[in-house]
């Protein structure tokens, strides 16, 4: 499953709704695509799990890397 934005966050005490949606052909406005209905508890544990993995020091320097080959794969604007 591949998605460019969230759409909608719904929170609930019991029951969570995530919308996904997709940037349109003009790249103007992201049309929603999948909602995601889980329990609240696992969205929480989700949400601990993402920010655990972007906190961790190793994760930030293989993104980090990652980024600047992207970068290093294109030439300066103007060339």
């Amino acid at each position: 499953m591949y998605f460019d934005a969230m759409t909608q966050l719904g929170i609930g005490a019991f029951v969570s709704r995530l919308t996904l949606g997709l940037q349109d052909g003009s790249n103007t406005q992201v049309i929603p695509s999948v909602t995601l209905v889980m329990p609240t508890s696992t969205l929480h544990l989700l949400a601990r799990e993402i920010v655990k993995a972007l906190d961790n020091p190793e994760h930030r320097t293989r993104m980090r890397a990652a980024f600047e080959q992207y970068d290093s794969d294109f030439p300066p604007s103007g060339s």
